[in-house]
């Protein structure tokens, strides 16, 4: 890993378990709202190609504060000389890091967004938590409760942590013990 992906990766990591910090990226695309068209797809054919995704950009002033957002979709047919700042929505839907991750996941569906910036106190913008991210953490808690559901919990570890299908054959018999004597019996 290099020194500069070890470095995010600790940044990351500060946050608490479950949280929205710990499943957001850095890799977005930053605009500013007095470029044009012009000076934006410029600046996009210089940005880095492990971003995370280009539908949306965000707009951010000076200070790195988070001040409006623009589809790429809207950017398309527009003129060249035409500012961001009169095509950007302002009121943008934001998460802190500190968020929980089932919260994330409401908004993100609630409002079908591609992406979701997540900004500190000052509204500077840490990084973004895009959709697949979220889908991936949906996908586990549902796992997570179907498994539940089924009996397949270690009844002395913390949710989620039985692996059912790395697990030897006798400790998801084990697990599921209670489940299958009262089904017999049934």
């Amino acid at each position: 890993m290099s020194a500069l992906d070890a470095a995010a990766a600790r940044g990351l990591l500060s946050y608490e378990p479950g949280s929205a910090g710990r499943l957001m990226t850095d890799k977005l695309v930053k605009v500013r709202p007095e470029w044009t068209v012009s000076e934006t797809f410029d600046h996009l054919r210089k940005i880095d190609p492990e971003v995370a995704t280009v539908a949306d950009l965000y707009a951010v002033d000076a200070s790195d504060r988070l001040v409006g957002v623009v589809s790429l979709r809207k950017l398309l047919p527009s003129p060249p000389e035409k500012r961001i700042e009169s095509m950007m929505t302002t009121e943008v839907i934001s998460v802190a890091p500190t968020a929980t991750q089932d919260e994330v996941a409401q908004l993100v569906s609630k409002y079908g967004f591609n992406a979701i910036p997540v900004v500190n106190e000052d509204m500077r913008t840490l990084g973004i938590i895009t959709v697949d991210d979220d889908i991936d953490v949906l996908v586990n808690r549902e796992t997570e409760n179907a498994l539940r559901m089924g009996g397949v919990r270690a009844d002395d570890a913390e949710p989620g942590s039985f692996d059912y299908f790395g697990s030897s054959i006798v400790r998801v018999v084990r697990s599921r013990l209670g489940w299958l004597l009262l089904l017999f019996v049934a």
